[in-house]
């Protein structure tokens, strides 16, 4: 992304980039490698993007928007779910018989946090908070990512 890009937009990509993840994953072939090593990019990945969420924007959350704490706890509830999912996967074989059912319930819970970010969360965040703090926060987000590849 731009380094002008905000959080929001930083975040955005994220998505789409799991969105690419879970595509190709689809394509790939059944109990092959390459969906073992597609699953392992996104434990990894998804969990770095659910950390920064968890340590950076959900305090930012609480401070700047009404009824912040009740959304950072369904946020973190979201969260939870996805990285029990996550931790399951990390120890699985693609030819594990749970491995295609947990990837596909990871990917409905991964959807489902995309709507809430996307069409709920991110647009309160660009009114309730001054942009030097979006962006402040982007800076931080392509540090870590920076250093996580």
């Amino acid at each position: 992304m731009r380094g002008d890009a905000d959080v929001v937009d930083e975040l955005t990509v994220d998505h789409r980039m799991f969105d690419g993840f879970f595509m190709q994953f689809n394509d790939a072939q059944p109990g092959s490698t390459d969906r073992k090593r597609l699953v392992d990019t996104l434990v990894i990945e998804l969990m770095r993007h659910l950390t920064f969420e968890e340590q950076h924007l959900h305090p930012v959350m609480c401070e700047h928007l009404d009824q912040g704490d009740e959304l950072t706890a369904q946020e973190s509830d979201d969260h939870d779910r996805m990285r029990r999912l996550l931790e399951r996967l990390r120890d699985l074989e693609p030819n594990d018989s749970d491995f295609d059912r947990l990837v596909s319930q990871l990917h409905s819970e991964f959807r489902a946090h995309v709507d809430v970010d996307e069409n709920h969360l991110f647009p309160k965040l660009r009114l309730a908070v001054h942009p030097y703090v979006l962006d402040s926060l982007a800076k931080k987000l392509r540090v870590l990512q920076k250093g996580a590849r």
